[in-house]
């Protein structure tokens, strides 16, 4: 399965749909639950296309918290080559990884947590 791949992109051909495919760590978060356990329990809920239209890797990976998605618009200057496009994106891929492993930890830290009080 690819990091990224476009979806459609803008009528003057500048700015386009990215979904990118970002790998989920093999880690636990406070409560001692998995984060591929967590993410997999809002995969339905959290895919950009529904897990029904995915090809079955792509959805397979979804729904068992391997990946979560992101998309992102990127856009494009007429003078700048495609190669360097393609260097940009990737760039852009390489910081949304990081801003969205982040924002991960953070919103399952306490996922699934419990105790009873007595």
């Amino acid at each position: 399965m690819s990091d990224y791949h476009v979806l459609g992109g803008s009528e003057n051909g500048h700015s386009f749909q990215v979904v990118m495919h970002l790998s989920v760590p093999d880690a636990n978060n406070a409560a001692g639950v998995s984060y591929r356990t967590c993410a997999a329990a809002n995969a339905a809920t959290s895919s950009i296309v529904p897990v029904s239209l995915l090809g079955a890797g792509e959805a397979e990976a979804l729904v068992s918290g391997l990946i979560v998605e992101a998309t992102e618009t990127f856009h494009t200057h007429p003078g700048h080559a495609e190669a360097s496009d393609r260097t940009r994106l990737d760039a852009l891929y390489s910081t949304v990884k990081t801003i969205r492993m982040r924002e991960l930890a953070v919103c399952y830290r306490y996922y699934g947590f419990s105790r009873d009080v007595g």
